[in-house]
């Protein structure tokens, strides 16, 4: 589990694949998906996966579903594919 401070601390490293973080707040509550006030590592690894999937101009709505459901993998091999 990471704290906002701990996140705070890592940012430096995290931003060494995921950009100029803008807003540390901002991005830790947009992580915190169960808003439980810690990043666990289920919600970092889908946060760093949407990142990684933007920058490859997979829009994540067509990755993750507009619902919040993941898609199969052959929906998203369909979409890498495209």
């Amino acid at each position: 589990m990471l704290t906002f401070d701990e996140f705070c601390t890592a940012a430096v490293l995290v931003e060494k694949f995921s950009g100029k973080i803008e807003n540390l707040e901002d991005a830790f509550y947009e992580i915190d998906v169960d808003d439980s006030k810690e990043i666990d590592f289920d919600e970092f690894c889908d946060w760093a996966i949407k990142l990684s999937f933007k920058s490859m101009g997979v829009d994540n709505d067509d990755l993750f579903g507009v619902d919040g459901n993941k898609n199969s993998e052959e929906q998203i091999d369909s979409l890498l594919k495209s």
